[in-house]
């Protein structure tokens, strides 16, 4: 997999990397915001804006930081989004598998894993029967190797942030506002239900910030011949209207120490209030989808090893025992690609 499709995890090429506390919060404050300006960092942290410049630079050289991506709406932009999971027969094509699918158009995120299922592909469409014919494709194609299958729509996705990168020294972080408003914090805070319906000069600057977060106003101006006050407005509108839902830095957790598990989960009697307020309040909680099909949420969980991810699954269980019907739970290897359409 070339390295400039990397989206996300790729356990087997994980190396440990020494983080000090300076790198880690750093980290934290780009995961809050990764259009945080190094000079905006460097206030929130009592440091120059060289040190932080010089940490981020080593954390990309030192192959820990992969870069910065914007996470997007595909419902507001009107795309369909379908997750299949599906379980193999045997794994000694799944290579193949992966390499006809992850630059096929439609398909925007392809993860493998170890449980229930052996991989996770995500399937883009403004009209369902284009999905439909993307998956008959490949179940045809290797119907052979594949075992089972469920299917599942995406309602909404969300990042949660990384509390675990500090735990408790996150609280001792109180973040500045951002005077020039670049990183857009007034917008995030102020999201309405207007509608807006982006042009094709949106959608450009989407194009560009989806895998490059942290441009700067002034390269996407050069970009799209836009004047930098416009191009402001467009992602200050994109973002208000919750097109833009954050921007954030992608690393692989490995590295660090942490796997990658995911749990799935259906309930009756649901309090869905509760749900989302354990999870954004639980450090190692990092991402949450939410479904119609089979399952009613997928959450991702970072933890040091099997034991401390039975922990944290077991103390979720005792708290929604009343409500919780089934899960199930599987191990996540790598992540070979995760980008919103646009277009």
């Amino acid at each position: 997999m070339e390295e400039s499709n990397f989206r996300g995890q790729i356990y087997d090429k994980a190396v440990p990397k020494e983080l000090d506390l300076i790198d880690r919060k750093i980290l934290y404050l780009l995961c809050k915001n990764a259009r945080f300006s190094n000079t905006v960092i460097a206030k929130n942290l009592n440091l120059s804006r060289e040190v932080v410049s010089y940490r981020i630079k080593r954390m990309e050289d030192s192959d820990f930081l992969k870069g910065c991506i914007t996470l997007i709406d595909p419902r507001k932009l009107g795309f369909i989004e379908i997750i299949v999971y599906f379980k193999l027969i045997s794994l000694n094509n799944e290579k193949e598998v992966i390499e006809f699918i992850t630059n096929k158009k439609g398909i925007v995120g392809v993860k493998t894993c170890s449980g229930k299922y052996d991989l996770q592909i995500i399937f883009s469409a403004k009209e369902l029967e284009n999905i439909h014919e993307n998956i008959r494709e490949l179940l045809e194609k290797y119907n052979n190797i594949i075992s089972n299958y469920d299917v599942l729509t995406i309602v909404d996705m969300n990042f949660l942030g990384m509390g675990l990168i500090l735990e408790k020294d996150a609280e001792q972080i109180n973040i500045i506002k951002d005077s020039k408003g670049s990183s857009f914090l007034k917008e995030f805070l102020e999201i309405s239900k207007k509608d807006y319906v982006p042009n094709k000069a949106d959608k450009n600057i989407m194009e560009i910030i989806q895998s490059n977060a942290r441009i700067s106003i002034v390269e996407i101006s050069k970009e799209t011949s836009l004047s930098p006050i416009t191009v402001k407005n467009k992602i200050s509108n994109l973002v208000n209207c919750g097109i833009i839902k954050s921007f954030v830095p992608y690393f692989t957790m490995a590295n660090l120490g942490y796997q990658w598990y995911e749990i799935f989960f259906r309930f009756k009697d649901f309090n869905e209030r509760k749900f989302i307020e354990y999870i954004k309040q639980h450090k190692n909680i990092v991402w949450y989808v939410k479904f119609i099909g089979k399952w009613d949420y997928q959450i991702s969980v970072f933890a040091k090893n099997h034991s401390h991810f039975h922990e944290i699954l077991n103390e979720f269980r005792n708290e929604f025992n009343d409500s919780l019907s089934e899960y199930e739970s599987v191990i996540v290897f790598n992540q070979f690609a995760f980008k919103r359409r646009i277009e």
